[in-house]
């Protein structure tokens, strides 16, 4: 009976143990960031529309950005040297679509506000240019 508690106190002991790590961190293990496609962008778009906590992030240049871009996103330059600071003071419990021109820049953007604790943030794989291809509404 004394080797049945004892391996029941090591199995619950490994169990809180585990707990203590999964819920210790960053929580990027609760974190919903994933790759999507133009389509379902879209349709996130269409579903999030007029929802303060959903923000569509457009990391190309301002001039790509005047080019054309998806409504209702705001402009923030992956290639200015406070890109990071300016990502560090958004809201990172908000739902975030992030693109770029053809999806690497957001990618990369992703990884970043993921790893600076934001919890939704969507990369919209393909970017503008799958956007376009796929004759989706644009901006100018």
């Amino acid at each position: 009976m004394d080797k049945i508690c004892e391996r029941s106190a090591l199995i619950i002991a490994g169990f809180l143990t585990m707990a203590v790590i999964l819920s210790s961190g960053t929580g990027h293990l609760y974190a919903q960031n994933r790759d999507i496609s133009v389509s379902d962008a879209y349709e996130l778009i269409q579903k999030k529309r007029g929802d303060k906590n959903f923000i569509i992030l457009d990391v190309r240049t301002p001039r790509e950005f005047h080019g054309g871009y998806i409504d209702g996103a705001i402009n923030i330059n992956y290639f200015e040297n406070d890109f990071k600071d300016r990502l560090e003071v958004l809201d990172k419990d908000k739902t975030y679509l992030v693109y770029c021109r053809s999806g690497r820049r957001s990618k990369k953007t992703q990884n970043i506000m993921e790893r600076l604790g934001f919890k939704s943030v969507y990369n919209m794989a393909g970017g503008i240019l799958q956007w376009n291809s796929d004759e989706l509404p644009i901006k100018r």
